[in-house]
């Protein structure tokens, strides 16, 4: 598979989390959509590192991006579940504090 084809992927699933970003209201979405976010730029990084335009430090990168991404999903869905119970909604446009 060809470097570019990567990158080109990457693009396109980059271009789907802002779209998803951008039309979801729904805070699970939202979150799905930050991690196709996180996950295309991590894509990018292993597609430059398969050129040859970045080496290993890339793949470290990559790694480091992935944890990332995994701890803000995780606090995220934390915080879906307990606006979920406080409100009984998951809108983002309507939920506008998040006092305790």
């Amino acid at each position: 598979m060809s470097g570019k084809i990567v990158l080109i992927a990457a693009s396109m699933i980059a271009g789907l989390g802002v779209y998803g970003l951008l039309s979801r209201r729904n805070f699970a979405f939202f979150l799905l959509s930050l991690e196709l976010l996180f996950n295309s730029a991590v894509l990018s990084l292993v597609g430059l590192v398969y050129i040859g335009y970045l080496s290993i430090e890339g793949i470290l990168a990559a790694i480091f991006l992935l944890a990332v991404g995994a701890a803000e999903l995780a606090v995220g869905f934390a915080i879906a579940v307990v606006l979920k119970k406080k409100y009984q909604m998951a809108d983002t446009l309507k939920i506008t504090t998040l006092r305790g």
